[in-house]
Order: structure tokens, then sequence, then C-alpha cells
């Protein structure tokens, strides 16, 4: 009988831990930004320079660290430049990941 109570005990536990086990879009931990917001920027405007990315018609409208709470995904600063008249042009998305790599995802005035 001690046998039988242990081995419900032992499945009892066995599956409280496997309900509380996070899911793969619930994070464990923070990740916090490895590069400040000052360095990223001036990564980003470098980019913009180096790229030739006009943003002359344009304001930083907007910055954000993505993906702190995400443990499957890279974290990465977003820089939104936004057009200072909505019919020239569009949004301009620059990302910094941790590495020092950049992105655009937006596309360059039209």
């Amino acid at each position: 009988m001690n046998k039988l109570k242990i081995s419900a005990l032992i499945a009892a536990l066995s599956l409280a831990a496997v309900l509380q086990t996070p899911a793969p879009g619930n994070a464990k931990t923070i990740q916090p930004p490895a590069v400040d917001m000052n360095e990223a920027i001036a990564i980003a405007e470098k980019y913009i320079r180096t790229h030739g990315v006009d943003i002359s018609r344009h304001m930083l409208a907007s910055v954000k660290y993505m993906n702190m709470y995400h443990d499957y995904e890279k974290p990465y600063w977003r820089f939104e430049w936004s057009p200072l008249f909505t019919s020239k042009g569009s949004q301009i998305y620059i990302l910094v990941y941790p590495d020092g790599a950049v992105s655009m995802l937006a596309a360059k005035d039209e």
C-alpha cells in the first residue's frame, strides 16, 4: 500500500511540474539591454549616414526595447522615424541588436 501511495505522490508531483512549466511565449527571465539606449542610437545614426537613409523629412518618434520578455527571441532596440508630413514618405524603423548588428524594416521616402 505504501508503494501505491508513493507512486501516486510521484505522479501528482510530476503533473504539477509539467503544469507549471512556462509555455515558449512566457519568459522566465528578463533580457536587459546589452547595449544601452545612447549607444544604440549612435549605432542607428551611423547606419543611417552610411546607408544614405534620408530622414530629413522625418522625426524620431519612438524608441522601444523589444523582446525583453522573450526567452527564445533576440532582443533589440527599435527606433521609429515618422514623416513630418503624412503625404511624404513612410515610417522608417531601424533595429539595433545586442551584437551591434542593424537592420531597417521600412522603405525609404517615396
